[in-house]
């Protein structure tokens, strides 16, 4: 019962919370949760970021799929 959502319903359970404060709560700490991932993921720079939008997808990420397969399979 320690995983992410669980604690935050602890005191609407108790009556301590209404089950609107509880949901806003959740909400934001998802968002903290979110926000810390992305900022630790964009550190790694093993990490490729695409933007699915760009009508150039697809072609960048042939370019990677090419350049790690000439790396790792000489």
């Amino acid at each position: 019962m320690s995983s992410m959502g669980y604690g935050e319903w602890k005191d609407f359970f108790e009556g301590r919370k209404s089950e609107k404060e509880t949901i806003e709560i959740w909400g934001g700490e998802e968002k903290k949760y979110v926000k810390r991932q992305m900022i630790w993921f964009k550190k790694d720079k093993r990490i490729n970021w695409f933007d699915i939008q760009s009508p150039e997808y697809p072609e960048n990420v042939e370019k990677i799929i090419k350049k790690w397969h000439n790396i790792y399979n000489v």
